[in-house]
């Protein structure tokens, strides 16, 4: 069988995230620039699964994130109880067979799923790793309990924000394009994808269920934030923000905070803030009261002079 219907059935059948659906990476990478890594047992059942995305730079043939995907996930298939002490041998060993597929590359740069537990294999296999940091809230606390789990200065932006702040529903793609547009601009950034594929993606997200998101509009009913929020069965990711100033803070505090109630409501088992390391990022995700979860940039170049190039790629990347 063909290696992506075989993926496609594995989609149909198995509880895979948001992230790792076919229709997703049809979207965000183009069907022809993704090819799923699949691992079979001697019964030629699929035990474990990821895949990649590829792209030319300068030239070189790079193994990376896809646009608007931050994180890749290994799937396992699930030991039966009496062999859950044979749990790391097992996901170790599916991991090595999963490196020896990695196609050719000049340049690999990975953010793996902090459910991946062991980088060891990729470390043998002469891969390099940095340590990367996200923040996970526990959707099945009481809604009292994540509230109290909030920094002070975060519930003092909530109470600030619901006095001058309207918070609705965003269902357009378009309006939210031109609000992450014009934040990205105001920090002398390209904004690193298309309206179309957003558009695209979105109508994938919405006709899959996958989606909410909401926007923050001032006393003159103008948009000043918006949030866009994807879901899976247990997890809704804080993908795409925006604001138009520094100044809304209090405006983003309280997307977040309904975006978080409206996981919970939608019955999620977690909010995820998909991870910063900025400096001007981080403290404000950690402010929520989440739980940090490392997570690991696995990266290698071919040899010692693409090796400095691809330094200089990942900081300015």
């Amino acid at each position: 069988m063909d290696s992506k219907k075989a993926y496609s059935q594995l989609c149909e059948n198995e509880n895979l995230s948001v992230f790792m659906q076919d229709w997703w990476l049809d979207v965000v990478c183009g069907a022809a620039n993704w090819q799923p890594i699949l691992i079979f047992d001697k019964n030629e059942k699929i035990i474990g699964a990821t895949f990649f995305f590829q792209k030319k730079k300068f030239g070189f043939l790079i193994l990376t994130q896809p646009p608007l995907t931050p994180i890749t996930q290994v799937w396992y298939r699930p030991l039966p109880n009496d062999a859950q002490h044979k749990e790391e041998v097992y996901k170790e060993e599916i991991l090595k067979k999963i490196i020896g597929k990695v196609p050719k590359f000049s340049f690999f740069q990975v953010n793996f799923h902090f459910s991946l537990k062991n980088h060891l294999p990729f470390h043998w296999a002469g891969f390099k790793q940095t340590t990367r940091y996200t923040y996970l809230i526990d959707l099945r606390l009481e809604i009292d309990e994540i509230y109290q789990n909030l920094q002070h200065n975060v519930r003092t932006n909530l109470k600030k924000a619901e006095k001058n702040t309207i918070i609705s529903t965003c269902s357009g793609s378009k309006i939210i394009y031109e609000t992450l547009n014009f934040s990205f601009s105001q920090k002398k950034i390209k904004t690193p994808f298309s309206y179309e594929k957003l558009d695209k993606l979105h109508h994938k997200l919405v006709e899959n269920k996958s989606v909410f998101a909401y926007s923050a509009s001032d006393e003159k009913n103008e948009i000043i934030a918006i949030c866009y929020i994807i879901l899976d069965k247990k997890t809704a990711y804080f993908l795409l923000s925006g604001k138009k100033s520094d100044k809304n803070n209090a405006a983003m505090s309280l997307l977040i905070w309904k975006s978080i109630q409206k996981a919970k409501e939608l019955g999620c088992h977690s909010f995820d803030f998909d991870g910063s390391v900025l400096e001007s990022i981080e403290p404000f995700f950690r402010s929520f009261g989440g739980e940090r979860k490392s997570y690991f940039q696995i990266f290698k170049a071919n040899n010692k002079f693409l090796d400095f190039l691809f330094t200089l790629i990942r900081l300015n990347a």
